[in-house]
């Protein structure tokens, strides 16, 4: 397995390194000090995972993050002293699988890392799915309705492609929470009503009196025809 450390800060990496190593003996560690070096070793290196601080010298991290997502779906983990609710639901958004404050602590990090690559990877056998009005190329993140075509975000693909697996059952708020970001957190959930919000602005004639995205109070999302 090979991780990929964008930080600036040496003490930190050699921290995030020696907890690593506990979890993963045999694990790749990669690091760099830049955002835009980072992002050259993403593409280059195509690391199991990314940790990523927001406060790099060179670049803001969620613009790391932007770049990042326009070329890989790899997890990335915001590692970072900013805790405001604002950057935490803009890096979900931008498609961080995870959010964790500094300071850290080292066995959660393992644990977090964990549950990120325990999470089953879409295959191209059901990155296509179809269903009623819908065709969701899941990979190009690119859905089809009608004679309309929608690209989406990635956190927009992830969330189509679980209404459309399981459509038209509805798929449970902690479940979206847990595809996420690994675990269920209330800001996470308040991150998918944006994202949902947001489909619903593309797909819907009116989004205030949606047709196809529809909302179980209290428990979830399903689709319907």
């Amino acid at each position: 397995m090979k991780i990929l450390i964008i930080e600036d800060d040496y003490k930190i990496v050699q921290a995030i390194s020696f907890a690593l190593k506990i979890g993963w003996p045999d694990v790749t560690l990669l690091s760099a000090s830049r955002g835009e070096s980072g992002l050259r070793m993403i593409e280059e290196q195509r690391p199991n995972l990314v940790i990523l601080d927001l406060s790099l010298p060179d670049m803001d991290g969620l613009e790391v993050l932007k770049d990042a997502r326009l070329f890989c779906d790899t997890p990335i983990i915001v590692l970072t002293v900013r805790s405001e609710e604002s950057d935490v639901v803009e890096a979900l958004e931008l498609g961080a699988n995870e959010y964790i404050i500094k300071p850290f602590r080292q066995m959660e990090l393992l644990a977090r890392i964990r549950c990120i690559l325990r999470r089953p990877i879409t295959t191209s056998k059901d990155a296509l799915l179809e269903w009623g009005p819908f065709k969701l190329d899941y990979f190009k993140r690119l859905l089809f309705i009608n004679e309309k075509t929608v690209i989406l975000t990635t956190i927009e693909s992830q969330i189509m492609h679980e209404l459309l697996k399981d459509a038209p059952n509805i798929v449970t708020y902690s479940r979206l929470s847990e595809l996420i970001s690994g675990g269920h957190y209330p800001e996470v959930v308040n991150s998918i009503k944006v994202h949902v919000y947001n489909l619903r602005h593309k797909l819907e004639a009116d989004s205030y009196a949606p047709k196809y995205i529809m909302n179980m109070h209290g428990v979830g999302y399903f689709l319907s025809k």
